[in-house]
């Protein structure tokens, strides 16, 4: 039989700020590889607020499918601008992700000797396969800088969703279908 409360004891109790968190955050999806569908590209440039302001990109809204089920959403950011890829390579001299991430779609979609707007609208008509990571934020190191994490099993992700560590997903390259 349940027992009753009053309104006196409901307004002294107070909902645990993890239990929100974790209530509301983001799904992610398991690292793997997906199909993913573009449903939408926004070409943009970064304002002011952005890590690249004045960087010319696009932003690309992707459905994903595994198994021939819809997996979930994912967004791509890829830089078509060759004239500032010097600009934002690796320390150790490597295309940053955005740059590399563009190179696989002009690659993967047969678009070498296409205008930026023909590999936009290949972008729209063909499926790609795309290599997901599932990412977990765990902390910051001495300099301030994020500390990011990939759990190696299913018990180690639950113990960073219960330890509230923020995931998120990250595409890392992109091939063709098979």
């Amino acid at each position: 039989m349940s027992e009753e409360l009053t309104m006196a004891e409901l307004f002294n109790t107070y909902t645990s700020p993890d239990l929100v968190k974790e209530a509301t955050s983001r799904p992610t999806l398991r690292s793997g590889a997906y199909l993913l569908t573009a449903k939408k590209v926004t070409p943009r440039v970064g304002d002011e607020r952005s890590p690249w302001p004045g960087r010319k990109s696009i932003n690309v809204q992707y459905q994903a499918e595994k198994d021939g089920a819809v997996a979930g959403t994912l967004f791509v950011e890829a830089d078509f601008d060759s004239t500032q890829a010097e600009k934002y390579r690796t320390k150790s001299g490597r295309q940053d992700k955005l740059t590399r991430l563009w190179g696989h779609l002009v690659d993967t979609l047969d678009a070498k000797e296409k205008s930026v707007g023909e590999t936009i609208e290949r972008i729209l008509q063909y499926p790609v396969m795309g290599q997901v990571q599932e990412v977990f934020t765990t902390g910051t190191d001495s300099e301030g800088k994020n500390i990011y994490k990939q759990p190696k099993s299913e018990e180690e992700r639950a113990t960073f969703i219960k330890a509230g560590y923020e995931a998120f997903n990250s595409v890392t390259s992109i091939r063709k279908v098979k």
